[in-house]
Order: C-alpha cells, then sequence, then structure tokens
C-alpha cells in the first residue's frame, strides 16, 4: 500500500497494477474493426435513409404549394369564364354581335357605309 499525498488516502497497489492491466487489453482485432464497420454502416444508411425521406418530404410540399396555386388560377379562370358566358348569352350583345360580324340590321333601321374618311 502506498499513501497519495495529494489527498492523504492510501492506495492500493493492486488497484493500480489492475487498472494498467485494462487499458492495456484494449489492442485493435478484427473481431473489433468489423462490428464497428457494420455499426457505422447501418447508422450511415438510416442517416441517409433519413436524409432522403426529409428532401422527399420537402420536395412533395413543394409541389403540393405549385398544384394548390395552378388550382386557384384556374378557378380564377373558371369565374371570368362564367362572366363571359352570361354578357353573351345577353339580347344586348347577341344583337351587336349580329351587327358587327354578320352585317344584319333591325327591320326599319338605316345602315350608313363611310368610304374614305379622311
Amino acid at each position: 500500500m502506498g499513501v497519495d499525498n495529494k489527498k492523504r488516502r492510501l492506495v492500493s497497489e493492486a488497484k493500480v497494477i489492475k487498472v494498467k492491466k485494462d487499458k492495456v487489453k484494449f489492442r485493435f482485432s478484427l473481431f473489433n474493426f468489423l462490428v464497428m464497420s457494420t455499426v457505422f454502416v447501418i447508422v450511415g444508411f438510416f442517416v441517409f435513409n433519413i436524409i432522403k425521406s426529409v428532401v422527399e418530404s420537402v420536395d412533395l410540399y413543394n409541389q403540393n404549394l405549385a398544384l394548390e396555386s395552378r388550382i386557384n388560377e384556374l378557378y380564377y379562370e373558371k369565374e371570368m369564364l362564367l362572366v363571359q358566358q352570361e354578357n353573351l348569352l345577353s339580347d344586348a350583345e347577341i344583337e351587336l354581335m349580329a351587327k358587327e360580324k354578320l352585317g344584319l340590321i333591325k327591320p326599319g333601321e338605316v345602315v350608313y357605309v363611310l368610304d374614305n374618311i379622311n
């Protein structure tokens, strides 16, 4: 037995020798290398899959936003087309199109044709 001067306690020499043996006991072995390599590969696989899932989730989220935006645009376009349809079905619009595109007139109307206004 020895005396530890810093802490004023008895230190067992057998205990000190045992600690030194434990430190020397750890050596490189093929088994330890294979176990650590396997653990590293498995952890790498899980990390890769997690990162892949996160990237796919972000991509799907962005696609969802783009599709929702396109749906809103189509709803707006549908509303505009319904308004145009209502306007085209009105009597005044039908009459205007008949006069402009087909050159038709109502009975009793007089058509004036102007040549060279300049």
